[in-house]
């Protein structure tokens, strides 16, 4: 305390929780080492860091910093003003973290400031300095280091706010070489950068030209029709393009579940090194499990985490679709209304009762022009979603359709786009938007006013009306799905929480020990306050011999918690049943992963539930449940003359079915079964012709 100097001029590291205090005094950082302090100081001299690493992770806002040449300054706590000259490093955090500051200054491109790239929410996932004053980068070298997990990789146009400025001072000054708007390359990854543009006053990067996108999809398995249904066990391929100008070599992709009641069992693949401009498939198929409580013509969002050698670590987004259309509600409006030269004009109808979500939807009408391209024409649904049918097609030719007899209609599935057709557009054509963008909407995003926009965008005393137009709405329909994937206990689920989940009422007390085999834990009881929090759980079958279960939970951006039951779960009663539980959450310090262990006898089932811990936390996790014995069984009947029906567990997805016709020993002569499997009450099921009668069949798991 007092107006004295601190000289820390030691090589080691050194961690002090203590006050630091005094109305003067400095404290000047010398050795190479790292110090760090937590404590709340209260001291108003200079800090300098002249070497080694300076970790604030406390609080000390009076006291302004310099960091010289060979000097770092990180942490994720609240310093005063930063200066930042020739040689300085400013990193925040000692991995990633949120580091507060006054005004900070940089001098020149050998000062440093270096940001982690490790996830998507800034303080736990990526670094920024927060700070609230003026902001000087005076052409400082700006270092970014991309490190993203697959369980939190960015999409193309993922923003990171890396300096957050609180107040209205501006941003002067750029980094050096990086003008506002420019891209610079890190990790294989391409990122723009901004100073001032939509946040003001803040500087940000947005991840941009991802080298691969997904391209298309194929379902197969489940009950055969390749169609999702709920409850139904389905195999997916995914089709990624390479839209660089160089090979992405080394791609590990990893499936996560974003949407509750859709689980991914098989979530990891590796697909083929993948030319300019090529594409390829994932050599694994992936294995989603569709809950029977999941709602047909639900859409269904994923996200393909993938990680290359060469192109760095992104998710590329993904909807899949549920369902088939079934019979078509129409809505019609036959009100003729003027589409005025220059002007517009919109024509609605009023949807309701639709119970189903949207499978497909076709509009179709007869607008009578001497001009068609002058007119734009747009459906929008209640929610102001917005699908461009045609703009600017027809060239000076007359209408759309002959009358309200011989429409114009608007299909996805129309083999013609519009912008080939010819005038007047009697028949079936492909929108310039997609229809498909209603797909999967439900409830007040359906049934309401529809509307039908028209516009004459060229004044040239030439107009027209539109006579009549109707909507024709398809409701998603499913049939039996055949049952969903059966869990062995040695998988990895990724899986996901939302509003539409299971809900309990109330959760299990966290209490911060981790269960482990062998040493007995009283279930913590419930947590007072009534609520509802979102669940999902996952039933086991333990083998025949005592077995130390352990259990992973992981979810970077959601508050979750995991528990353990033996023979089933009783939601209204916590602890009945009860086994284990990983103490803490995912969200409480340090975030992460949650493990904790289970002993379960003999062939014995058990359950892993997931809960949110707060309402509204819920979100993408990863359960990993590890130590069993999953070796399936292949059953094999005959049916009929020379053919078989073999069935084994779903739960083997990764293994491929081989014939022979005959077994020599050191003689590898087993052949791919190459029929597609159907899942039979949540078991794969194939039929198989004997040819030559003498048959031999096994499974094999592929080395990866």
């Amino acid at each position: 305390a007092g107006t004295g100097a601190l000289i820390l001029n030691g090589n080691g590291s050194t961690t002090y929780s203590g006050s630091i205090v005094g109305s003067g005094g400095d404290v000047s950082k010398n050795g190479t080492g790292t110090f760090t302090v937590t404590g709340a100081n209260t001291y108003s001299g200079l800090t300098t860091v002249s070497n080694g690493k300076l970790i604030v992770n406390g609080s000390q806002p009076s006291s302004p910093v310099k960091v010289n040449a060979s000097g770092t300054l990180g942490g994720s706590g609240t310093v005063g003003n930063i200066t930042n000259i020739s040689g300085g490093v400013v990193a925040p955090g000692a991995s990633t973290a949120i580091l507060t500051s006054s005004n900070v200054t940089f001098s020149a491109a050998s000062s440093d400031f270096t940001v982690e790239l490790n996830g998507t929410v800034a303080g736990s996932g990526y670094d920024q300095l927060n700070v609230r004053g003026a902001v000087a980068l005076g052409g400082a070298t700006l270092n970014v280091l991309p490190n993203f997990s697959p369980f939190d990789a960015p999409a193309d146009g993922a923003t990171f706010t890396i300096i957050n400025n609180d107040g209205a001072d501006a941003v002067s000054g750029t980094f050096a070489g990086l003008v506002n708007n420019a891209v610079l390359i890190a990790g294989g990854m391409q990122f723009r950068i901004n100073y001032f543009d939509t946040f003001g006053n803040d500087v940000f990067l947005t991840l941009t030209n991802v080298s691969l996108g997904a391209l298309s999809n194929a379902i197969s398995s489940g009950n055969g029709d390749g169609i999702i249904q709920p409850n139904e066990c389905d195999l997916l391929s995914i089709v990624i393009t390479n839209f660089g100008a160089t090979t992405v070599s080394n791609i590990l992709a990893t499936l996560l579940s974003q949407t509750p009641y859709v689980s991914v069992l098989q979530g990891s693949s590796s697909y083929p090194n993948i030319t300019a401009g090529s594409r390829g498939t994932n050599n694994t198929p992936f294995q989603l499990s569709v809950s029977p409580l999941f709602v047909c013509g639900q859409n269904i969002d994923l996200l393909l985490a993938v990680t290359t050698a060469n192109a760095g670590t992104f998710s590329i987004p993904l909807v899949l679709n549920t369902g088939a259309a079934g019979s078509a509600a129409s809505f019609s409006n036959s009100g003729i209304k003027t589409v005025p030269d220059g002007g517009s004009t919109n024509s609605s109808v009023s949807v309701s009762g639709i119970t189903a979500p949207i499978a497909k939807v076709t509009v179709s009408f007869n607008i009578n022009h001497s001009s068609d391209s002058d007119l734009d024409i747009f459906l929008q649904g209640p929610d102001g979603t917005l699908v461009e049918l045609s703009t600017d097609n027809g060239g000076t030719g007359n209408n759309y359709g002959n009358s309200c007899a011989q429409r114009t209609t608007f299909d996805d599935a129309a083999a013609t786009p519009i912008t080939s057709g010819a005038v007047p557009f009697f028949g079936t054509f492909r929108p310039e938007g997609r229809l498909s963008d209603f797909r999967g909407k439900s409830g007040a995003d359906v049934n309401g006013t529809w509307t039908l926009l028209v516009t004459d965008d060229t004044a040239n005393a030439i107009g027209g009306e539109l006579d009549c137009w109707t909507l024709n709405v398809f409701p998603a329909t499913c049939t039996s799905g055949g049952g969903a994937c059966e869990l062995c206990p040695d998988v990895t689920i990724n899986g996901a929480l939302g509003t539409n989940s299971l809900q309990q009422n109330p959760r299990l007390t966290r209490d911060g020990v981790s269960s482990i085999c062998g040493v007995g834990k009283t279930c913590p009881g419930p947590f007072p306050p009534a609520s509802n929090h979102a669940y999902d759980a996952y039933q086991f079958k333990n083998g025949p011999s005592n077995t130390c279960f352990t259990v992973t939970l992981t979810s970077p951006l959601a508050d979750l918690f995991s528990a353990a039951y033996l023979k089933n779960f009783t939601p209204t009663d916590l602890c009945s049943n009860y086994l284990a539980d990983a103490g803490l959450s995912t969200a409480e310090a340090p975030p992460g992963s949650r493990t904790y262990f289970i002993n379960v006898p003999p062939n014995t089932n058990f359950v892993v539930i997931v809960n949110e811990v707060s309402p509204g936390t819920g979100g993408a996790y990863t359960l990993e449940v590890t130590g069993g014995d999953c070796r399936p069984a292949l059953n094999i009947s005959a049916t009929g003359t020379n053919r078989v029906v073999l069935d084994w567990t779903t739960a083997a997805a990764g293994f491929q079915l081989e014939s022979t016709n005959r077994l020599v020993t050191g003689v590898t002569n087993w052949n791919p079964v190459t029929n597609i499997p159907v899942v039979v009450n949540s078991r794969f099921n194939v039929t198989n012709n004997l040819n030559p009668s003498n048959s031999f069949f096994r499974l094999r798991k592929p080395l990866p």
